[in-house]
């Protein structure tokens, strides 16, 4: 996943509503809201209160995503459309 400018997540639009769409959901700021907008289409996904912003991005991905820390480097890994990591395979 990636941050936009002001550090917000940027999740696919496809992923979080199922939409055939390959933009990215952006929030954009609005005094005391803010709404997620897609960059492609256009669409308003949400609009929740600004102190919610940072957080609504990753709930609507997290249904088809998981995540895990590499036992060998510990960076992060990301796996979209999953909701389990069963097994890691050992360095050969």
């Amino acid at each position: 996943m990636y941050e936009d400018e002001p550090g917000y997540l940027v999740v696919p639009h496809e992923i979080t509503t199922g939409t055939d769409c390959d933009g990215c959901l952006m929030v954009k700021e609005r005094g005391e809201v803010a709404d997620l907008v897609c960059n492609s289409c256009g669409s308003v996904v949400d609009t929740v209160p600004i102190d919610h912003a940072g957080q609504r991005p990753m709930e609507l991905a997290s249904a088809e995503m998981c995540s895990a820390r590499c036992l060998h480097c510990g960076a992060t890994n990301v796996f979209r459309g999953l909701t389990v990591i069963e097994a890691f395979f050992p360095d050969i």
